[in-house]
């Protein structure tokens, strides 16, 4: 334990350090310290824009249950780092993600691990696995309206850190009508306070684009004998359904301006194209 405290004391732990410092404590019989340690390493590699040389941390405790000695928040924060290092390298997670849910579900509802962890999956699968990042999504924000400390202190989010924000993130990777529905469905799973926020988040105007042009130009980006453009209406017309029932104006706006597009430049139909953007005017009011 000395040797391990002894590490500590530096001001920058290199990989080695960690490594060190790691062995020690759980030699020690530490393995709460040995989780911080490597929670912490972890987050920091993670954090960089580059993926470096992981120096043998993403074999630590990637296969096996973590030690039920640690605090169950801190085993939730360590396996979503876990899952994020290796979904950034394009590792089988898998086991990693089960074991992931295995924990959230078996602790408290409003664990503070379980929703920073959900949270930081969502951003991470937004792109490869959207249905996947919105499941975990939903559920950060049906635990993150109560949260509160292990000793019960409730736990205060700044509003630039809500979690609402990220519904935009998940959104701008829907690709297929299952992504949409998933995407859809985040939003209807909201409560009226977080669904104000969502739809007054200054990244509401630029999600709700990317959601709704996303579909209009990856099928426009097929070659036109690939081309379904009325399999994409349909889709906006889901779009546009929920933007109505939840009172989104800005989601409403964009699926219009986007079905225009669609109709007018894709399509060639003109008439239709006009008659919409002509009936919008009075529909579609700020």
């Amino acid at each position: 334990m000395a040797l391990a405290n002894g590490i500590l004391k530096k001001r920058v732990l290199g990989p080695v350090e960690v490594l060190k410092g790691f062995s020690h404590f759980a030699q020690a019989g530490a393995p709460e310290m040995a989780a911080a340690l490597l929670l912490g390493a972890l987050t920091n590699i993670n954090d960089l824009d580059e993926t470096p040389d992981d120096w043998g941390l993403l074999g630590i405790w990637t296969h096996v249950q973590l030690p039920t000695e640690i605090d169950l928040t801190v085993r939730l924060l360590l396996r979503a780092q876990q899952c994020r290092a290796f979904l950034r390298r394009n590792k089988d997670a898998e086991y990693l993600l089960n074991d992931f849910d295995r924990l959230s579900q078996a602790g408290q509802a409003q664990d503070l691990g379980a929703t920073v962890g959900c949270a930081l999956l969502a951003v991470q699968l937004r792109n490869d696995q959207p249905i996947r990042a919105n499941r975990y999504l939903s559920r950060a924000l049906t635990t993150g309206q109560n949260l509160t400390l292990p000793d019960g202190t409730p736990v205060a989010i700044p509003g630039d850190a809500r979690l609402e924000h990220l519904v935009w993130a998940t959104a701008s990777a829907a690709k297929t009508e299952a992504d949409i529905q998933s995407c859809l469905s985040v939003l209807e799973g909201l409560s009226p306070d977080q669904l104000s926020r969502a739809f007054e988040s200054e990244h509401t105007e630029n999600g709700c684009v990317v959601f709704c042009d996303g579909l209009w130009l990856r099928e426009a980006a097929k070659p036109p004998g690939e081309q379904q453009w009325a399999v994409v209406l349909g889709q906006l017309k889901m779009i546009e359904e929920t933007a109505a029932r939840l009172g989104g104006r800005t989601l409403k706006a964009c699926e219009v301006r986007t079905r225009i597009c669609v109709l007018g430049e894709s399509m060639k139909d003109l008439d239709r194209a006009l008659g919409l953007a002509t009936e919008s005017l009075e529909v579609v009011r700020f």
